[in-house]
């Protein structure tokens, strides 16, 4: 038999610096103490390209290395893939993340943040993303140019208020579609009577309950159109469109008519 000699290519540079970076941790392993804080801390494994991608608009990248910690300098040997990503997702405005770590000195980062759809009110203001998450709270200089889901508190159990936020964003999303009467300015969840809508104009509260409110939005459409054709939406206190096939609709109690004196010889009306 004869051995025929076999030829390999050679190994790519960056499978070199994995090998080398692992043979380093191997010799770490085994001198423990003085050899590994050596290495950890040597500036061949320091962080020389940090790239932060999906920033914005309510992140920076300097927002998020504060939140890591991670600054120039930082080894490589501190930055453990998973324990980054699992810090980067407990930040309230960042949703998901994904790190890549390349030896010796290259970092990446890419987050998506949450999109705010809506503003709850709990013990304070929170953000309220499309899959009803909430986030937050707001700081003092957050947009609050968002409808309003009121009726809820931070002690309602969790799977019943995401359950309620998300049969709320619904509605919302429904209007701002086009297929509803005007823009949400709030909706309340009321224990009895369900969601309750207030368009920003004119501001009567709209009794929806949870079920067909598509077809309940149309007739109240219907109804708002004919009042406000004659000119007197603002008689309108309540409409209520639980009933099926019915609009219950309460009017303001037009204020008493103060008696007035007329002229000499006129009487008192």
């Amino acid at each position: 038999m004869t051995w025929q000699p076999v030829f390999r290519r050679p190994l790519p540079a960056g499978c070199l610096t994995a090998v080398l970076a692992v043979a380093l941790s191997a010799a770490a392993w085994v001198f423990h103490g003085p050899v590994w804080a050596a290495l950890r801390d040597h500036p061949y494994f320091a962080i020389e390209h940090l790239v932060i991608r999906g920033c914005g608009p309510r992140l920076s990248e300097d927002a998020v290395r504060d939140w890591l910690g991670l600054h120039d300098g930082a080894s490589m040997w501190d930055a453990a893939p998973t324990r980054v990503k699992a810090r980067l997702e407990a930040h309230p405005f960042i949703a998901r993340a994904a790190v890549r770590r390349r030896f010796p000195d290259d970092f990446e980062i890419d987050i998506r943040e949450r999109r705010p759809e809506a503003i709850v009110v709990l013990d304070r203001l929170y953000y309220v993303d499309r899959s009803g998450s909430v986030f937050g709270p707001l700081s003092e200089g957050d947009s609050r140019d968002y409808p309003v889901i009121t009726g809820l508190s931070e002690n309602t159990p969790g799977g019943q208020r995401a359950w309620a936020l998300r049969r709320a964003l619904q509605l919302v999303r429904r209007c701002q579609r086009g297929r509803c009467f005007a823009p949400v300015s709030e909706v309340h969840i009321d224990p009895e009577l369900g969601a309750v809508l207030y368009p920003a104009a004119p501001p009567v509260p709209i009794v929806l309950g949870w079920s067909s409110t598509g077809e309940k939005l149309s007739r109240a459409a219907r109804v708002l159109q004919r009042w406000e054709g004659e000119g007197s939406a603002e008689r309108l206190q309540k409409i209520d469109l639980r009933f099926r096939n019915q609009v219950v609709v309460k009017l303001r109690t037009p204020p008493a008519a103060e008696p007035r004196r007329a002229g000499a010889g006129g009487k008192r009306v």
